[in-house]
């Protein structure tokens, strides 16, 4: 199996501090970096290490322009000479390391990730980086025990959270893969990685999250509850963001269908509340885009050679989304 890691750039991450000396050339680069600029940034590293070769901070940013810019050789170079400098930077020797691995050079990678951390135990970013070598490495206990000390401190961290549930996947801890999995879709329910943490989750015989396509995409929504047929409030996020989309949509009609096991008339009630709440939020939608289907049976799935038997559920999808559209997508 093809392992794939959430990978992050620094963002949510605290950094290590840098050397003090040169402390304009931190806030030139930070402005040049807000900025995406990386040809200016370049250019103007480039006079200030020509002016001054044994400044470390000159030359570490002029590699992490290098870097940014995709410039492998060149980053390498002058991130070299920052480490050279002042090898006790732990900043300098992170990015060393990174730059190693877009060479291709993982065991290099390693090693500077690991002495950033032997200089700053609490490096975040050397941690993950190098939980994620130790993740396609196979080393799956250590990369969750990095994985661990990350969320320690950066409980909400996407990369960490996700690629723990993956490392307990290869631990085949399947009960502490459910409630990883859970806890990152908590926080992160949107996008390419939640519809992918849903699939591993479902696959698991957890349906607290399930995926709905919506013609050329898919969203992925928590179970809803019920006081018997009403919705309850926590559910109600979930229908304004269904309703919010097929409001903003110019082709396809919602088809809402509602299971309940032995009771086809609460099925029902259920279904016409949850149009019901839609129409109340959505006034611009009209009723006829809502379409309603119920069950007095379970819902019954297959995958993976498993059978599941949902006894409660609702799902939502997209139909006739096709009609009308001029080429462009839903």
């Amino acid at each position: 199996m093809k392992i794939q890691t959430f990978l992050v750039s620094a963002i949510g991450l605290v950094l290590a501090g840098c050397s003090a000396a040169g402390l304009g050339s931190p806030h030139t680069a930070s402005k040049i970096f807000d900025e995406n600029d990386y040809d200016r940034g370049i250019a103007v590293f480039t006079e200030k290490v020509r002016a001054e070769p044994g400044s470390a901070v000159n030359n570490y940013y002029l590699g992490r322009f290098y870097l940014a810019e995709s410039m492998v050789d060149q980053a390498l170079l002058y991130l070299n000479r920052a480490v050279s400098l002042e090898p006790g930077d732990s900043d300098y020797q992170f990015w060393l390391g990174m730059a190693a691995g877009a060479a291709g050079d993982q065991r290099e990678e390693r090693r500077r990730y690991e002495k950033a951390l032997q200089i700053n135990s609490s490096h975040a970013k050397a941690k993950m980086y190098l939980a994620h070598l130790e993740l396609k490495a196979g080393r799956y206990r250590q990369a969750l025990e990095l994985y661990d000390e990350l969320l320690r401190k950066y409980p909400y961290n996407a990369a960490a959270l996700y690629n723990r549930a993956l490392s307990l996947r290869f631990l085949d801890n399947r009960e502490e893969e459910r409630k990883a999995l859970r806890k990152y879709l908590k926080y992160y329910p949107a996008g390419f990685l939640a519809t992918k943490a849903t699939d591993h989750l479902n696959r698991l015989g957890d349906f607290t999250f399930r995926n709905h396509p919506f013609g050329y995409r898919t969203i992925t929504i928590k179970k809803m509850k019920f006081s018997d047929d009403d919705p309850k409030m926590s559910s109600r996020d979930a229908m304004r963001f269904v309703g919010a989309i097929l409001a903003n949509l110019s082709a396809g009609d919602l088809q809402i269908s509602v299971f309940v096991d032995g009771n086809s008339d609460l099925a029902r009630r259920r279904a016409e509340n949850i149009k019901k709440f839609l129409l109340k939020e959505y006034p611009r939608l009209h009723s006829d885009r809502i379409k309603l289907s119920w069950f007095g049976e379970a819902e019954i799935l297959h995958g993976n050679g498993q059978k599941f038997v949902l006894r409660e559920s609702t799902r939502f999808y997209l139909i006739n989304w096709q009609e009308g559209m001029a080429g462009g997508k839903v």
